[in-house]
This record gives structure tokens, C-alpha cells and sequence, in this order.
């Protein structure tokens, strides 16, 4: 049975907040085959903070790019369609983790330490999908990035229902995941695909979403939904940032049955998110 709040939100009783509208028509253009870069170009041109801000990503370290990139057009053209819209993307919802309602200590659970888990799962997600070379890439970044967007919903606007949530998550040694079923009757999985399929991200996206705890039920594009999992329980056991409970899944098992990985390729993979964690958490502060 569905909380009394989470029912709220999905009758449209609680206004939840929408992508700006350059980003929406960005997302419309970047699905237009007969797009160009100059027309992405413009499109961002619009808003000239959005325009600043790309500029500075696209030039920051993360992106070691060979010489200075000047324009829109030149960065779309560079970077890619995709790229430049999971940039802007990335601005978009960044303001979406802003501090919220306080949550007890105890948990250690914080926007900031969301975050760092959500920076880490994106990254571990772009590191797996080039090891088992995915062709999606950058959507498996953004993909990570925004996998646990749903517990950022519940925190602002059912603030006290998820708090309860944590609690028993805390008290009972189960996953978040478990609790907020328990206690909303839905898990921020599936609040964070339906605000994102609100938002007209493309399918693929909001089925990892859905489906980043149960990889099985995937329905759109199961090999995303698996690498968002993956990604998901290793930062986890890894201990980035913090996703509201202390659960340290068994990964080893995980990634030799769904990639075919070695202890020493997992082993490798652990480093190199390790070295591009720091540098990222850098790159991202460029947002604020």
C-alpha cells in the first residue's frame, strides 16, 4: 500500500521540481537526427549561465583536453552530442542535491555524502562499460550519476517518512531500499524513474533507474541496467560517500557472473576509480 506522501506526489498534489527548459529543448534536439552542432550551440547559447558553466567543465582537467575549447559549437563538436548533453544534465540536477532537511548524525547520510556515492557510481559505471566495451559510455556515466536521484525526492519532499526510513534501515541492519518499501509501499528507485521519465530522459535511463537493485526485471537495455548495478554494490563495499545504510554487498561473485572479471581485473578496477574519484569530486565542485 502506497505512503500517504509518495501518493501525494504521483496525483500531482506536490509540485516536484522540472529540468529548465533550455535543458528539456536540449534533450529534444540531441533525439533529432537532423540536429547540428551549431543548433545545440544555440540552444545552450540561451542561457548564459548554462553556457559558462559547460565551457569550464569541458576545459577542467577531467576532460584533458589537448588544446583550449572556445565555443559551443567546437565543444559539441568535440565532445560529442551525447557528452555535451549529459554535461548539461549533470548542471541540471547537481542543483537538485543541494542541502536539504537535516538528518540525524547517526547515519552519516548527507546531500554532500550522496553525492560522493552518486560521483563514484558514475565513475565505476564509465570505468566498466569501456573494460567490457559498451558502447553507451557516457550514458552509463550519466546513468550512474543519477541512480539514486529517487532518495533525493523523498528527502525533500517526504522528508520525515524517509528519516523514519533510515531509521529502520539502521535498527534492522537491512538495505535502505527495503525500508523505504516498507515504509512509502515504493522504493526510491522507482520514484527516481518516474520523476526522470517526468523529465523525458531517454528510456534507457530511467529503466537503470528502476531497475539498478533488481537487474533482472530490466526491460529496456538490460546490459546498462547491470552496469549501474554493479557500479552501485561496489561503491558501496567500497565505502564512497554514503547511500543511507551500511550494507556491504558481496562483489567479487557479482562481477565474475555478469562481466566474466577476474580477481585481478575487479582488482583494477578498484584502482583506477580510486584514481579518478579524487579528480572527479574536483571536476564537479566546477558545478557549484
Amino acid at each position: 500500500m502506497l505512503n500517504k506522501n509518495l501518493k501525494e506526489i504521483l496525483d500531482g498534489n506536490i509540485e516536484l521540481p522540472t529540468l529548465p527548459d533550455v535543458i528539456m529543448r536540449l534533450l529534444s534536439a540531441v533525439d533529432n537526427p537532423e540536429s547540428t552542432a551549431p543548433d545545440i550551440a544555440r540552444i545552450i547559447g540561451s542561457d548564459q549561465s548554462l553556457m559558462a558553466k559547460i565551457l569550464k567543465l569541458v576545459n577542467s582537467p577531467f576532460y584533458g583536453m589537448p588544446r583550449q575549447i572556445s565555443t559551443l559549437t567546437q565543444a559539441t563538436v568535440v565532445m560529442g552530442f551525447t557528452a555535451i548533453r549529459n554535461i548539461a544534465l549533470t548542471i541540471a540536477v547537481f542543483d537538485e542535491f543541494e542541502l536539504g532537511a537535516a538528518v540525524p548524525e547517526k547515519f552519516g547520510y548527507t546531500r554532500e555524502k550522496l553525492w560522493e556515492h552518486s560521483i563514484a557510481t558514475a565513475i565505476t559505471a564509465n570505468v566498466i562499460a569501456h573494460k567490457i566495451n559498451y558502447a553507451k559510455k557516457e550514458d552509463a556515466f550519466i546513468a550512474g550519476l543519477i541512480h539514486d536521484i529517487g532518495k533525493v525526492v523523498f528527502d525533500r519532499f517526504c522528508h520525515e517518512d524517509f528519516v523514519t526510513a533510515l531509521t529502520l534501515a539502521d535498527a534492522s541492519g537491512r538495505s535502505l531500499f527495503d525500508a523505504e518499501v516498507d515504509i512509502f509501499g515504493e522504493s526510491h528507485a522507482f520514484i527516481g524513474s518516474w520523476v526522470t521519465e517526468k523529465w523525458q530522459l531517454p528510456p534507457h535511463l530511467v529503466d537503470s533507474i528502476r531497475y539498478h537493485h533488481t537487474p533482472d526485471k530490466g526491460e529496456v537495455e538490460l546490459k546498462l541496467v547491470e552496469i549501474v548495478h554493479a557500479a552501485n554494490n561496489l561503491v558501496h563495499a567500497e565505502g564512497y560517500g554514503n547511500g543511507g545504510d551500511d550494507i556491504v554487498p558481496e562483489i567479487n561473485g557479482l562481477f565474475q557472473k555478469t562481466f566474466g572479471f577476474s580477481q585481478h581485473d575487479l582488482h583494477e578496477l578498484k584502482l583506477e576509480v580510486k584514481q579518478n574519484f579524487e579528480s572527479a569530486v574536483e571536476f564537479f565542485q566546477t558545478v557549484a
